[in-house]
């Protein structure tokens, strides 16, 4: 006799704002070759557009020195050389030239070239901010609700992460879904969340995809629709998303949303499974015990159950003793040498 199913309920929203803290190169500028000395060294020539480049910004213009910091910043037809960059970047910013203002900030949100100071990012995050730069609103936002560089602000953080979305920033529409979604510095409000939530969904962040899901999957915010869920799952599972690579399999398994197909709920548990989403490697096994969607393979079913049990589910951890005692030696050698190998590979 198996073990019965147990109920799965829908992944919860990923609660962890994430952060998008890279350099962006806005401005167009020629990378020169390395070129080749005899003795077989590499040697980088300054680019005579280089040198030009350095002689404008020697002169004053703010887009230059914008320019000749990114190529310090980035190593590109010169020496890479931190300091040297945020010199330069730091005159630009000086002038009110926002892009500059913006990567200046990030020297020091990131510690590149200076020591590492929240409260001198957030100055330029904000002076570039308020010049209309997204990344900068998104990151200042990011600052407030974490309270780095000063204290912890909810209220600033919403505005700033509502300023960025408005302003066409993804990242930044997901975060304030979040928000609204949780109540989190603002009043809970799950049509706004859904709001935000699609907005981003449809620039294809696969996490809003995946909340998105859920949303229409619990009737939160909206009327309750299955077949939406399953759209929105199917985007972020197909982007690579463990928990949508799961809850698509479950609405295959059981047939919400879209005709109930075995065969394809074993294909997306099976690659939620193997990066390693606990749930979906227990129904896995449910359906190589029962053989629904692929032959019985007991083998298989006690390595999933396995490497759930190890994760702490309890069920698997039933499941698998269960099991164990209708399977034969051989059986049980092969599943062992599955997990060992599994381990193995597992290991940094």
């Amino acid at each position: 006799m198996t073990a019965p199913r147990p109920a799965r309920l829908a992944a919860k929203p990923i609660a962890a704002l994430t952060a998008a803290l890279a350099v962006v190169s806005l401005a167009t500028t020629p990378q020169a070759a390395a070129q080749t000395s005899r003795t077989g060294g590499p040697v980088q020539r300054p680019d005579s557009n280089v040198v030009w480049m350095r002689k404008a910004a020697e002169k004053g213009s703010a887009e230059a020195q914008y320019n000749f910091a990114l190529l310090l910043d980035e190593g590109e037809g010169v020496a890479e050389n931190n300091v040297e960059a945020i010199k330069w970047y730091r005159r630009s910013a000086e002038q009110g030239f926002a892009k500059a203002q913006y990567n200046l900030a990030i020297m020091y949100d990131e510690g590149e070239g200076t020591k590492e100071d929240n409260a001198e990012a957030i100055k330029w995050y904000t002076k570039a901010a308020n010049q209309g730069d997204p990344s900068a609103m998104f990151n200042l936002a990011l600052m407030h609700d974490k309270g780095e560089g000063t204290a912890p602000n909810k209220a600033e953080a919403r505005r700033w992460f509502q300023r960025a979305a408005e302003a066409g920033d993804t990242s930044a529409m997901f975060n304030l879904g979040l928000l609204f979604d949780e109540g989190d510095g603002v009043p809970e409000d799950n049509a706004a969340a859904i709001k935000w939530y699609k907005q981003a969904a449809e620039r294809g962040h696969t996490k809003a995809q995946l909340n998105l899901g859920l949303m229409f999957d619990e009737g939160e915010g909206t009327t309750e629709d299955n077949s939406e869920a399953v759209k929105w799952y199917r985007r972020a599972a197909e982007q690579g998303n463990p928990k949508a690579q799961f809850n698509l399999g479950l609405m295959l398994d059981k047939g919400e949303g879209i005709v109930q197909n075995k065969g394809e709920a074993l294909r997306w548990y099976s690659r939620a499974a193997q990066q390693g989403d606990v749930s979906a490697q227990y129904n896995l096994a449910l359906l190589h015990e029962e053989g629904e969607g692929t032959p019985k393979d007991p083998v298989s079913a006690y390595f999933w159950y396995s490497l759930a049990a190890e994760q702490g589910d309890e069920d698997a951890k039933n499941a698998m003793e269960i099991l164990r005692k209708r399977m034969s030696q051989k059986q049980l050698l092969d599943a062992n040498k599955r997990i060992q190998a599994w381990r193995k590979e597992a290991r940094p």
